[in-house]
């Protein structure tokens, strides 16, 4: 059932807050339900509040001043915030969705895929994906996911050390994508990308605003371990894994292109989240057959290209056999877990 506009919301004094905290969180959220009503009409401004409530659960002033935060944004952008949240409300898919990760409600307040993407355009991005993902029948996996990390493939490289690929929901990557799929080493995050499905009247495309190395970063300790990653795996390097990966979504879901960020256009070229970008994308998209567009971004192949064997010195011949048959096995395994739902 869709949520209930008229339900109440959780009291301040049942999660806690402190009694000298109660009157002054009421009155705000009625303060902020009074005006959002006038804006944008009684259901919306009771969904706000209920989703801020979700996301900002406990009592705690840092909470309270989130929750007023997040409803003084949907004030702000309540055109777009509207259509949104109503898309939350009605779409069982998505219904089931955001009560797992309310956080989901917030995202079209803030930069999202791209540093110059406008609220209208965040919303259509969004609309987009989830679409898709129904057309698609992801709609288990969707709810699977938001309970917790999916595993892709499990394997080992020469080192006999366990590698996972894990399908999860964004979490620190929120602005960049709505699936990411993390390479993880030891229990340990690698590498991760961040897609997203698009489509319009002449087709999809899947969007790829992330490509992050490990948590450590790109030097010392983080970069040892990808070159740890690649000579165990016979040379398949962390990152192209996961632009295959990356390339296997976008066959399932129908997508005719490949669209990757530029340096230029990536999420923290933003100015509220402006931040240095220590991977050049540029220059990865350019080694992987990408073409520059006029908008900044690449436009990647659907297929990697494939050196013939042949060309392939005799001494290495081995080892790209076993590096490909390598990647071909943890493909099919992705494959199986990502086929569409029959129900």
């Amino acid at each position: 059932m869709p949520f209930e506009p008229n339900a109440s919301t959780p009291s301040a004094a049942s999660l806690g807050a402190a009694p000298h905290r109660r009157i002054g969180v009421r009155l705000l959220d009625r303060a902020l339900l009074g005006i959002l009503r006038v804006l944008s009409g009684r259901r919306a401004a009771r969904l706000a509040l209920r989703f801020g409530w979700r996301i900002y659960r406990s009592g705690s002033r840092s909470d309270a001043r989130n929750r007023s935060r997040f409803i003084l944004r949907s004030a702000y952008y309540r055109s777009t915030t509207k259509t949104w949240f109503a898309r939350l409300n009605a779409d069982p898919m998505l219904r089931t969705f955001v009560r797992l990760q309310p956080e989901l409600a917030e995202k079209l307040h803030r930069p999202y895929a791209r540093a110059d993407h406008p609220a209208t355009t965040r919303l259509q991005a969004l609309d987009e994906h989830y679409r898709i993902c129904r057309e698609q029948r992801w709609a288990p996996l969707l709810a699977q996911v938001g309970r917790g990390p999916v595993t892709l493939a499990t394997w080992q490289g020469k080192d006999e050390v366990p590698l996972v690929l894990t399908l999860t929901v964004p979490g620190q990557f929120a602005k960049e994508g709505e699936m990411a799929v993390h390479l993880m080493r030891n229990d340990v995050r690698q590498c991760t990308v961040l897609v997203s499905l698009r489509g319009d009247g002449s087709g999809r495309w899947l969007d790829i605003a992330c490509l992050q190395g490990p948590a450590g970063g790109e030097g010392g300790e983080g970069r040892d371990a990808m070159r740890e990653i690649t000579k165990a795996c016979h040379g398949l390097r962390p990152r192209s894994l996961l632009l295959e990966v990356a390339r296997l979504i976008a066959g399932l879901a129908g997508c005719s292109n490949i669209v990757g960020v530029g340096n230029a256009r990536h999420i923290y070229r933003n100015a509220r989240k402006r931040r240095d970008i220590a991977f050049d994308y540029d220059a990865f998209w350019a080694e992987s057959g990408g073409e520059r567009r006029n908008d900044g971004d690449w436009n990647l192949p659907l297929a990697a290209a494939v050196k013939p064997m042949e060309d392939v010195p005799s001494k290495k011949r081995a080892e790209v056999v076993r590096r490909r048959q390598m990647q071909a096995a943890i493909l099919a395994q992705a494959s199986h877990c990502l086929a569409p739902s029959a129900g």
